[in-house]
């Protein structure tokens, strides 16, 4: 990985917005940036063409919680789990969606409901892009 890249561990995440709902579901999704860096190289060149951004330039942009990459670790998840949209026209709420971190009890796939805490908030996207 690039000097000075930090991966975090894995975490996952749900639409939470009544439309992105109603157009993505309403699964966990993975984000997991320690899989998704060792991924073969054309697969990361692809993501990297389809995105417009560099891998490497992705993972800062998501810990710095940007739209874009927020928007682009949501699309990653999905695309590398096998559900391919369409970059293009792919526009959730990015904001809305709930983010929570992958414990060794908690199943990186889609899994049901955690009970919902009223005092949490989305925190860091450390989800993996393989669920």
């Amino acid at each position: 990985m690039a000097e000075g890249l930090r991966l975090w561990g894995p975490s996952r995440w749900k639409f939470t917005a009544e439309d992105d709902v109603a157009a993505y579901g309403d699964r966990w999704w993975t984000w997991d940036e320690v899989a998704l860096s060792r991924l073969k190289a054309r697969r990361l060149i692809e993501i990297e063409e389809t995105i417009r951004l560099r891998f490497v330039d992705l993972i800062e942009k998501v810990h710095d919680k940007s739209t874009l990459g927020q928007l682009a670790a949501l699309w990653v998840s999905m695309h590398v789990a096998g559900h391919p949209v369409a970059w293009d026209d792919f526009d959730p709420t990015v904001f809305t969606t709930v983010w929570e971190p992958v414990s060794d009890e908690t199943p990186l796939d889609s899994g049901p409901d955690p009970a919902p805490d009223e005092n949490s908030s989305p925190e860091p996207l450390t989800e993996s892009a393989t669920s």
